[in-house]
């Protein structure tokens, strides 16, 4: 499934039972990934199951300004990673080269190619000419219920503030670049110069299948601080044609869809998740100390989302230097499980409370040492959370 940072790994089905897993690599400049498993599930015969993930196809994705057929949505590819792949480099006789060509991967066979690429995948990535974007880190498939039935799938691409700096540069296909070194002008799918607060993507696979090569992509939110003081620098590429500030947009406020306007502010989006009602939950991940950037937004926090309407609400808020991740509920949607991770980061080891000694502060006992927990969080009439 390819050798990246990788945040997260999302399965989606289709009506063929053919199984796809979505993944981001956690860092600038870096890629979206799909495995799709070369045969469907077996719902009859589970020992053929058990190797599914042994083989299939690694792709990595290209978004490109191409007008979709839905009004605001734009055309994306997948580009299979494999040996007979076209890179960017040309063979001079007006093709192009293979991926089997390059040095790099390089192999006696086919096999000990695609065992190259698999562990050079973000090599591979850049030999194919795949999109760069703002460290992409969870996504979620939105489920078929209610009437929904297109195979849509969320990204949330945390920031990037290293986007639209000069000079620009970006990834060297010959994968030589260090990570997250770039510096990468502005393009259609990550179009905000000094990204610091992040956006989510979504994007539709065409005929509704995990095995399509092609997509309709569109930004679902752009995060910020609806009072930012702060505009984008001048050192920063503010006419590059496709960012907002060319426009005179100040890209630091977003468009989150909140009421009233600023209550739900957030930014670095990082967890996704779908509860079994149709719900979109995001959770954070930012300093969480409500300094710099974040003074106005505040420490990190939980919100969920109507992917209808794109209206967010803030859920929770968490404790200090910490980061809100991970959430499930049970199948009743009565009892939320969230996960409160590292409180107090960063303290020095001859005070651990210099940052928070939170759970005390907020539930009692004993010890004031901050800790990592798990929360239960009912409603009080009992009823559906985020209903």
């Amino acid at each position: 499934m390819g050798r990246f940072k990788a945040e997260s790994a999302t399965l989606a089905t289709d009506l063929d039972r053919r199984f796809g897993f979505y993944m981001g690599d956690d860092e600038r400049n870096e890629y979206i990934y799909k495995f799709v498993c070369s045969r469907p599930w077996d719902p009859t015969n589970s020992a053929a199951n058990k190797d599914l993930l042994d083989d299939g196809i690694l792709y990595v994705a290209h978004f490109t300004a191409v007008a979709g057929a839905t009004a605001g949505a734009f055309r994306g590819s997948w580009i299979p990673l494999l040996p007979s792949t076209d890179t960017v480099f040309g063979d001079g006789a007006g093709g192009k080269l293979k991926l089997r060509q390059l040095t790099d991967f390089a192999g006696v066979n086919d096999a000990e190619v695609m065992a190259n690429i698999l562990v050079k995948t973000r090599m591979a990535a850049d030999a194919v000419g795949a999109t760069m974007m703002d460290r992409p880190e969870w996504t979620a498939v939105r489920p078929r219920i209610a009437g929904f039935t297109k195979l849509e799938v969320y990204c949330t691409l945390t920031n990037n503030n290293r986007r639209g700096n000069l000079p620009a540069s970006i990834n060297n296909p010959d994968g030589s670049t260090a990570a997250a070194s770039a510096r990468p002008p502005v393009d259609i799918v990550n179009p905000r110069p000094d990204n610091d607060y992040g956006h989510i993507i979504r994007w539709r696979e065409d005929g509704d299948t995990v095995t399509a090569t092609g997509f309709e992509w569109e930004v679902f939110v752009f995060c910020g601080d609806t009072l930012a003081a702060q505009h984008v620098p001048s050192s920063k590429t503010l006419a590059t044609a496709g960012s907002y500030n060319a426009s005179g947009y100040d890209g630091y406020i977003g468009n989150i869809n909140d009421t009233p306007d600023g209550d739900s502010d957030f930014g670095a989006a990082d967890g996704l998740w779908f509860d079994h009602f149709g719900r979109l939950w995001i959770q954070t991940d930012q300093v969480g100390d409500g300094s710099g950037d974040w003074q106005k937004v505040g420490s990190n926090t939980m919100l969920c989302a109507d992917p209808n309407t794109r209206q967010i609400r803030r859920f929770l808020t968490s404790p200090p230097k910490c980061e809100v991740t991970g959430v499930i509920t049970t199948p009743d949607g009565r009892s939320m499980f969230v996960g409160i991770q590292h409180p107090g980061e960063e303290s020095k080891a001859a005070d651990p409370t210099e940052f928070s000694e939170w759970p005390k502060t907020q539930f009692g006992g004993p010890g004031g040492r901050p800790r990592s927990a798990v929360l239960v969080i009912t409603r009080i009439d009992g009823g559906i959370i985020g209903a």
